[in-house]
């Protein structure tokens, strides 16, 4: 086989693995991505959509008062079911972040938070795409790139 022949083989098997490629970048992630999620409802209270969830109700305030808690927003967190069931599901590209917790469908719902309870926002988007996923692929084509063609 010719070194062009082994070049063009190289950017075929790349090309051809390229979803599965994606799949794991962002798998490998996947703690991130829930860390990231688990924090910012954690700390500022607002959905991927960038929406504030607004405050607990005088009751739920004083149960978590007494479990020092914050309680001067939403964060979906009391005894940590809903954060300890998060997990990422990766399939051709499309990244679902789900919660096992048996209250995570009610959470989820349109009459409570919505679906965007368990979404990134743009900005973390854009942040794992850039400075995680980008590079992995980078150093990917530069194999490719650096294939020595001998003629």
């Amino acid at each position: 086989m010719s070194t062009i022949d082994g070049y063009t083989s190289a950017v075929r098997r790349f090309r051809d693995g390229l979803e599965k490629k994606i799949d794991l970048a962002i798998a490998k992630n996947g703690k991130w991505i829930i860390k990231t999620l688990q924090t910012r409802l954690e700390n500022k209270g607002i959905d991927g959509n960038g929406k504030w969830l607004g405050t607990y109700s005088l009751r739920h305030t004083n149960a978590r008062q007494n479990r020092g808690l914050t309680t001067s927003h939403v964060t979906l967190k009391f005894e940590g079911g809903f954060y300890k069931g998060m997990k990422v599901l990766v399939n051709k590209g499309k990244v679902d972040i789900i919660s096992s917790d048996w209250k995570s469908g009610l959470l989820t719902s349109d009459e409570w938070y919505g679906s965007a309870i368990l979404e990134l926002t743009e900005d973390e988007i854009n942040y794992l795409f850039s400075e995680e996923i980008e590079p992995e692929f980078e150093a990917m084509v530069k194999v490719i790139n650096d294939y020595q063609i001998n003629i």
